[in-house]
């Protein structure tokens, strides 16, 4: 019985210096970066109707702490997102936003960056696509 249960000591020891090292290496390595692809719908515009919007982005986090995982900065990103879009588009209409994409783009982009340079987050590569939604 004495043998099986300092086994089972050693292998959580083992494990447990496996995990640390893991976490030195992650913390060696002092930025994280993700790719992701955000979709946020049912953006509220001033006629009653919705816009959707995609964006695919690359996160850059320097000297990222514990919290900062891949699922943590996609929600948080997400969120960011969702505000920056919102704050943009609500003043807009279906119409507007099926044919003035040109100027509202660059300024929904321009929001969304400041959002996330405010988060830490350096943005590298981003494309937005803007859509209405149907309310029948």
């Amino acid at each position: 019985c004495m043998d099986k249960r300092s086994l089972l000591v050693g292998a959580a020891v083992v494990l447990g210096l496996g995990a640390s090292a893991f976490v030195a290496l992650r913390l060696m390595n002092r930025s994280l970066t993700i790719y992701t692809r955000l979709e946020i719908a049912d953006v509220e515009l001033s006629d009653g109707n919705a816009a959707q919007v995609t964006v695919d982005l690359t996160i850059s986090i320097e000297n990222p702490n514990s919290n900062d995982t891949h699922a943590y900065v996609s929600k948080n990103a997400e969120r960011l997102a969702r505000q920056s879009t919102q704050q943009v588009l609500s003043p807009y209409t279906q119409k507007d936003i099926e044919n003035k994409q040109e100027s509202i783009l660059p300024t929904l982009r321009e929001k969304l960056l400041a959002n996330m340079k405010k988060a830490g987050y350096n943005v590298s590569h981003i494309i937005i696509k803007l859509d209405t939604e149907d309310n029948e």
